[in-house]
């Protein structure tokens, strides 16, 4: 997971900017929910702010074919 600008420059998760970190150790059920806080450093001039989060391994993959979506609430 990481704030992109729009130039291209990546900005990675930062532990220390946040309340705390999360770690799903293994599957989720379809329906199932997980919440944390999470924080990016990132430069008050940077402009057109996006969140990628990228999946891997056959997991996360699988999971994302058979439900189709992947929900995320993201708040202020």
């Amino acid at each position: 997971m990481v704030v992109e600008d729009g130039s291209g420059t990546q900005y990675p998760l930062d532990v220390s900017a946040g309340t705390g970190f999360l770690s799903v150790n293994g599957a989720m059920a379809a329906g199932e929910s997980a919440t944390a806080t999470i924080g990016y450093q990132v430069p008050q001039a940077a402009n057109d702010l996006r969140w990628v989060f990228r999946t891997t391994g056959p997991d996360a993959a699988h999971a994302l074919k058979e439900t189709g979506k992947v929900v995320f609430a993201i708040m202020p």
